[in-house]
């Protein structure tokens, strides 16, 4: 079982380094994509701010659900490790049906993209 927590552990911190959005720029407009120009729709730009704070949001939670859990596992009796472990595979189900839909997001943005450039050029 610790095998299983340290490896969802290094998923969940994968996935926390992957999806994080730093703003080194000074416009954060910029940024996100700039205004919405002819070649960058307002649906195009909309859709990518909200997949960036979604992204955020979900990695967030992750986390704080992940130490929520594994403190709860360290404190537990025997008899209670049953309910984290329920609680547990309930979590990773979670965390890979929020990536897989982000991932499939962003797959179908970038597939619009490329057909609006070829349509438009």
């Amino acid at each position: 079982m610790k095998k299983l927590i340290s490896i969802l552990m290094i998923i969940i911190i994968l996935i926390t380094f992957c999806s994080s959005v730093v703003f080194a720029d000074t416009d954060p407009i910029t940024a996100m994509g700039g205004a919405p120009t002819a070649d960058n729709g307002f649906f195009t730009t909309v859709a990518g701010k909200v997949l960036n704070i979604v992204q955020i949001i979900g990695a967030v939670a992750a986390t704080i659900m992940i130490v929520m859990i594994a403190i709860k596992f360290m404190t537990a009796s025997p008899t209670e490790k049953a309910d984290v472990k329920k609680q547990l595979i309930g979590y990773v189900i979670g965390v890979v049906i929020l990536v897989a839909m982000i991932g499939l997001i962003q797959m179908v943005a970038a597939f619009g993209g490329q057909v609006s450039s070829t349509a438009g050029g």
